[in-house]
């Protein structure tokens, strides 16, 4: 999939770089905000494990 818009050429890469990122910055976020609010470690867990997921797949998209 490629939109060009301008001579600005987006693919299909860009979009999934795009969302990932946002996934890592939202993941760190929530993250953050569960370890002040000293709620349960389980949904610290899951975060942690969302977060790799989501740089694991970001290393994947750029290699």
């Amino acid at each position: 999939m490629m939109i060009e818009f301008k001579n600005i050429r987006i693919t299909s890469k860009h979009i999934m770089i795009v969302v990932s990122t946002i996934s890592i910055i939202s993941t760190i976020l929530l993250a953050y905000f569960k370890l002040f609010n000293n709620q349960d470690n389980t949904d610290l867990t899951m975060l942690i494990f969302s977060l790799l997921i989501s740089v694991s797949s970001l290393y994947l998209i750029n290699k």
